[in-house]
């Protein structure tokens, strides 16, 4: 049976003409908005990546030397049908994670720039642009994808990825110097450094710090660190310093560091070491005499000559002298002097005295010869000590004649001189 399509349009709220003129209008606006949409999404790179770098969105298949003109050097590694994995071609190696999304991620290694990626999707591709402002170098990025499907809004798949490179080594190098400075408080030395640190790689180096290891292990951490920051490629720097050390001569210890991107890791680091030389510092000493022959009351009451001596003995050198010790050859006690400091300087000087009773047997006319024959009496003293560097230099004793008889005021009463004895 036939529907009367004319008399239920008739009797409805609208006429079937109105009713037709609406379903023809949605029709139109969905057909508009899927044109719009898919004129939205033609020819569109879509999202930035991880790092923030927006694509660009290239028409066709280009190769690296297309896309990026007058860059020496530059090198193309493709990837067709990428997948996950390590990718190398020998000079760089690069590692894929691909995911659901159809983005994937990167990080490559093996010394290289990346100036820019080419990610081929559908028909056309997006070109990431990493350096082309010659500045920092990127190692990886992730969230990388080719344009967007203008038929439904997503990426389209990843047909190849192209790694635009220039082959490239960061590196640095660091010399070192080490010279001797001065004594410091007779018992330090002073050694002074020179660091030059140069970039001789190629390719630019942030970050980059100078450590003399050795000195900031004498002096505390930090005081020998310098932050260098930015060198270019062959750029270079002196570094200066110097530290105070116990020891006579020391192998001192460098080291530099560098990264390819600002607050990167470090990228490359140098080693340096330098003999701080051992310096021959010898110790020297200096002595006085003077002696006085006098009356005294022995144990046995009897009288007899003694004679006192005393004197001065000093540090002639610039560096501290400890042990020393002085003895009189007729005396058999030595005198302990302890430590005496550089010349110039208090305490570089002491005082010594002693007394002994003379023998005039142990003269120097011989066993047996009467007292009062002896004009004089000599002896001596000596120093030793031990310097905190080097050896002690010979040290001339100090001569003294101590005349056992006082100064006669009638030449007849004195003795003979012992020069003047005929012992025939």
């Amino acid at each position: 049976m036939k529907t009367n399509m004319n008399l239920w349009c008739g009797t409805g709220e609208f006429s079937c003409v109105t009713s037709t003129i609406k379903k023809i209008l949605a029709l139109f606006l969905v057909l508009g908005f899927a044109l719009s949409t898919q004129n939205a999404f033609a020819e569109h790179p879509g999202a930035p990546s991880d790092n923030g770098v927006q694509p660009m969105y290239v028409d066709g298949n280009p190769t690296c030397s297309e896309l990026s003109t007058g860059i020496e050097g530059l090198m193309e590694f493709r990837i067709n049908d990428p997948g996950e994995g390590m990718f190398g071609d020998g000079d760089i190696m690069v590692d894929i994670d691909i995911q659901p999304d159809k983005t994937f991620d990167w990080t490559v290694s093996g010394g290289v720039i990346i100036q820019s990626i080419f990610v081929k999707g559908g028909p056309a591709g997006n070109l990431y642009e990493y350096y082309s402002d010659g500045g920092a170098i990127t190692t990886s990025d992730g969230g990388l994808h080719s344009p967007v499907n203008h038929k439904n809004g997503n990426y389209y798949g990843l047909s190849h990825i192209s790694f635009c490179y220039t082959p490239g080594l960061p590196e640095i190098t660091l010399v070192k110097d080490c010279t001797f400075g001065e004594v410091v408080g007779g018992d330090a030395l002073r050694y002074n450094y020179e660091l030059t640190v140069t970039n001789t790689g190629t390719l630019p180096l942030w970050d980059v710090k100078v450590v003399d290891t050795t000195a900031e292990g004498i002096d505390g951490a930090g005081s020998h660190t310098t932050n260098v920051g930015y060198l270019d490629v062959d750029g270079s720097q002196i570094i200066t310093g110097s530290f105070v050390v116990s020891q006579n001569g020391i192998l001192n210890h460098a080291m530099a560091t560098g990264a390819t991107e600002p607050g990167g890791p470090v990228a490359t680091e140098d080693m340096a070491s330098w003999e701080c030389p051992e310096q021959n510092l010898l110790g020297s000493l200096s002595l006085e005499k003077d002696c006085d022959v006098v009356v005294v009351l022995n144990g046995y009451g009897d009288y007899g000559l003694q004679v006192n001596y005393s004197g001065e003995v000093c540090n002639t050198s610039e560096i501290t002298i400890n042990d020393v010790f002085v003895q009189d050859n007729k005396d058999p006690n030595p005198h302990f002097i302890g430590t005496l400091t550089p010349m110039g300087t208090p305490g570089a000087c002491a005082d010594y005295a002693g007394s002994y009773v003379p023998v005039p047997g142990e003269g120097e006319l011989g066993e047996g010869t009467p007292g009062f024959y002896v004009g004089a009496f000599t002896d001596m003293v000596t120093a030793t000590g031990v310097p905190v560097f080097g050896d002690l230099s010979p040290v001339m004793p100090a001569e003294a004649e101590c005349t056992l008889c006082p100064q006669c005021v009638d030449m007849e009463m004195c003795p003979t001189p012992a020069s003047a004895i005929n012992l025939e």
